[in-house]
């Protein structure tokens, strides 16, 4: 596979496949030529052409395929780091509201 990056745009040939794993929340911009999608265990076909936007709507197996050639920009969504971060802050908060937890001080 020949992937070339000019900063965050990836470019594409022709039927040239990339393959992305857990990539929930991730959002793919087209910038020229038109992609395929699919998802691992999901029956829709996704077809972005130039400027168009998607994001990916669940982990697992992606394959984004460039029909013809393509450039494509992919960035990370900032959401599921905040999600996590919720969730490892509220798991702290319980583990510290159990019966008998006395504070150190």
């Amino acid at each position: 596979m020949n992937i070339v990056m000019n900063g965050p745009a990836l470019r594409l040939r022709r039927r040239q496949r990339l393959k992305l794993i857990d990539a929930a929340g991730a959002v793919a911009r087209v910038v020229s030529g038109r992609v395929w999608i699919t998802l691992e265990n999901d029956r829709r076909d996704i077809f972005l052409a130039r400027g168009d936007t998607w994001t990916i709507d669940r982990d697992g197996l992606t394959l984004v395929q460039a029909e013809p050639r393509a450039t494509l920009v992919l960035v990370d969504s900032p959401r599921p780091r905040l999600l996590t971060r919720l969730r490892a802050m509220l798991g702290r908060w319980r583990h510290a509201r159990r019966p008998g937890f006395v504070p150190y001080y």
